[in-house]
């Protein structure tokens, strides 16, 4: 014979199944970092590589026959300009060579995009 159907012990399965998400939820917010600990500073390493995966698409690019002549030309200034920020900042490691790398870096990959046919 079936025990008699009740709300309570419904209630109950509700209940825990609640505290087992909010525990869940609990636990997950405790993992979480503030914004301020994380910090993505360029090192003379990351710059390099940086450098030589845009290096390999611009390759790519021109291979592909994607870009024109003048884009060429210009491309290759842009590659010129990367490299010796990027050895510049890896030689003298100050913020300013950084900042300098960096940007040379996002020129550099703006003209792989922009001289597309």
């Amino acid at each position: 014979m079936k025990p008699p159907a009740s709300a309570f012990p419904f209630f109950l399965r509700r209940a825990r199944h609640v505290c087992v998400v909010c525990g869940v939820l609990t636990a997950l917010t405790a993992c979480h970092a503030s914004m301020n600990t994380v910090t993505v500073a360029p090192t003379q390493s990351t710059l390099f590589y940086t450098y030589l995966i845009a290096h390999g698409m611009a390759r790519g690019s021109v291979m592909s026959g994607e870009q024109n002549v003048a884009g060429v030309l210009r491309l290759a200034n842009a590659d010129k300009n990367a490299f010796l920020s990027v050895l510049t900042a890896e030689r003298f490691p100050k913020k300013q060579n950084f900042y300098a790398a960096s940007n040379a870096l996002v020129l550099f990959l703006q003209e792989i995009d922009t001289n597309r046919k």
